[in-house]
């Protein structure tokens, strides 16, 4: 087997880098310019607004899927607004009302998942115990039946700043709720910049995995640069994939001055790997 290889993954691009220069639908519109046809939306405003997101700008945002035959995988929060793990009971409402708002939008959007997090960790002085997981599964057991009833699956990401902050903290999460609609998300820069090899993460995640993230980062950082850029070893994700026999979409999550260009760039460098992208 060729190393870096991975035939049949569906890649995407993510909408991050664009959030301050354009709405979806127009976003969309560029990167379909590209030859992209696979979409991850953050929902950060005036880019994508859950609670003010109208019919006109659904309607819009859906043309510009299905101009292109496309697929919206995904709408995400951004983290620094969501906090599902909070002590503050109203913190987690709030984070409860705007994941369920973000679900409602993607039944309408006719997107597969919505992302979620699993709370936030303070870098200082977390507690020394699980007390906050002890949250963030009660916000989930009240966001899971939303899901179920719209028929829109959740996907829970790895995230350095958060309580499964590692590819076996996610793992380990799924597997004591198991939960029927909620999917892990591999974010591989993430994983890095939690400290874990992305392929090994990869490995553990496997029986869980619904999407990936690609992006680099250089060593000892937190980035999410063009693909190539950094650090992260590509080869081995892309036979760690093989081996996983995944098929389903990565989506490229570059956040970067100059987005798009570094999006194309990214599924450039791929390609030029042996990766295999449908």
């Amino acid at each position: 087997m060729t190393a870096g290889r991975a035939p049949g993954v569906s890649l995407g691009a993510h909408t991050f880098g664009l959030v301050w220069e354009a709405d979806a639908a127009t976003a969309i519109a560029r990167l379909a310019e590209e030859g992209f046809t696979r979409f991850q939306l953050m929902a950060i405003p005036p880019h994508l607004d859950v609670r003010a997101a109208d019919p006109a700008t659904v309607a819009r945002i859906r043309d510009a899927v299905d101009a292109v035959g496309g697929e919206l995988l995904s709408i995400d929060l951004p983290s620094n607004d969501v906090n599902a793990g909070s002590p503050n009971r109203e913190v987690v409402d709030l984070t409860v009302a705007l994941y369920a708002a973000t679900l409602e939008l993607a039944a309408a959007l006719g997107s597969r998942w919505v992302t979620l997090l699993a709370g936030r960790r303070h870098a200082l002085l977390p507690p020394p115990d699980d007390r906050l997981l002890a949250i963030v599964v009660d916000a989930f057991d009240r966001l899971v039946p939303v899901a179920e009833r719209l028929g829109v699956r959740l996907l829970l990401e790895n995230h350095p700043q958060s309580l499964t902050p590692t590819a076996a903290d996610v793992a380990s999460l799924l597997a004591a709720q198991g939960y029927p609609v909620v999917d892990a998300l591999y974010d591989v820069a993430n994983g890095a910049a939690a400290g874990e090899d992305p392929a090994a993460g990869i490995a553990i995640l496997a029986p869980h995995l619904g999407l990936v993230h690609l992006s680099d980062t250089p060593a000892g950082a937190w980035r999410h640069d063009r693909v190539g850029s950094g650090d992260v070893d590509f080869d081995a994700i892309g036979a760690q994939l093989d081996a996983c026999a995944f098929g389903g979409p990565a989506v490229v999550e570059v956040i970067s001055n100059d987005a798009v260009a570094d999006l194309v760039a990214s599924r450039r460098f791929l390609q030029a790997r042996g990766w295999k992208l449908a």
